[in-house]
């Protein structure tokens, strides 16, 4: 439900949100990430059994690509800050679904 709700604010606050189509910003063998607008999916194949992993996301190149930016992940409500780098570290646990934003 919270997914929808924020979809829903997403399209009221940008109107070209429903109509722009995804790009993959970063992928390996178990994990994909997707940018869409200001809005950000990282899919993990790993499953629920698997170990916890790191990833380093490239920002460069896409709209939420400020230093020192935050933004926060709709689905486990917390914050996570652009690194230095340009990069976002994450942890996937338990194969977990991760969608960051920098808006709503």
């Amino acid at each position: 439900m919270l997914v929808e709700e924020f979809r829903k604010a997403m399209i009221a606050f940008d109107e070209e949100y429903i109509t722009t189509k995804s790009d993959i910003i970063y992928a390996d063998y178990q994990t994909t990430v997707m940018m869409k607008r200001q809005v950000m999916t990282v899919l993990s194949n790993a499953g629920s059994q698997s170990e916890q992993y790191s990833i380093a996301i490239p920002m460069k190149g896409t709209l939420v690509n400020a230093t020192g930016m935050q933004v926060t992940d709709i689905i486990a409500c917390r914050t996570v800050t652009i690194l230095s780098t340009g990069d976002i570290l994450t942890s996937i646990a338990n194969g977990m679904l991760q969608v960051p934003s920098s808006h709503p």
